[in-house]
């Protein structure tokens, strides 16, 4: 009697050598095409972030003058948010930030130096201003919808702030950009980011209250804030 010999057809077979390259090279590829998607994603959403805190900027520049009004705009690192505050005090004479929470704002320099000014005056607070000209204002949160508070979304971080008063990035804490009514706002740096290399910045002209953005981290610009510094094009 005649064995039959089994269908080869049908026998299990694995992959051969050339199959398995063409099937790793397509996993890497699908990948590579994800991780490059994000990261287009990612640097679409920084500068959609960049964009936005621009328009928050240009357009508190705008109320100050519009409402005769002092702002002033918070950024909270820790939290990597912004938010906007006005004050309806008339006049500020102390160049010491804001209200009875500014202190934070400042250097250890120029807080201990107010301290010691403050603890030296033995004059009664009323007698010595009538008018209250030299009082801190105080803030509130601004009742607009165009400025309501914003955080930004995971994986971007508001990475820095420069301002004149600090030889320091502002890399922690909170920081403040005042408005003014006379058309005036504090220059700064923004520093956005969205990891170690994608970067945007943000820099504010005092005179003319436009934003200029840059799709890089900025150095401290030279004579950063002095009166008489020149605009330069980076």
């Amino acid at each position: 009697m005649r064995r039959r010999c089994p269908d080869i057809a049908n026998r299990p077979r694995g992959m051969t050598l050339v199959e398995l390259l063409v099937v790793m090279t397509l996993v890497v590829g699908i990948m590579g095409a994800g991780i490059y998607s994000i990261g287009l994603i990612t640097h679409s959403d920084l500068r959609a972030e960049a964009m936005r805190m621009t328009s928050a900027i240009q357009y508190t520049w705008n109320r100050a003058a519009i409402n005769n009004a002092q702002y002033r705009m918070v950024i909270d690192l820790d939290k990597n948010s912004y938010q906007t505050e006005v004050t309806q005090s008339p006049v500020v004479q102390r160049s010491a930030d804001l209200d009875e929470e500014s202190s934070e704002f400042m250097s250890d320099e120029a807080r201990q130096a107010e301290e010691e000014g403050d603890n030296s005056e033995n004059t009664d607070d009323d007698e010595d201003d009538p008018f209250n000209v030299n009082r801190r204002p105080s803030y509130k949160q601004v009742q607009d919808a165009s400025l309501k508070p914003h955080t930004l979304p995971e994986k971007l971080d508001i990475w820095g702030v420069m301002t004149p008063n600090n030889d320091q990035v502002i890399r922690e804490g909170r920081a403040a950009i005042r408005f003014f009514p006379n058309g005036f706002q504090e220059p700064a740096v923004i520093i956005l980011s969205a990891g170690e290399d994608t970067f945007y910045s943000l820099r504010t002209e005092a005179l003319t209250g436009r934003v200029k953005i840059y799709a890089r981290k900025l150095d401290r610009p030279e004579g950063f804030g002095e009166p008489d510094e020149v605009q330069e094009e980076w």
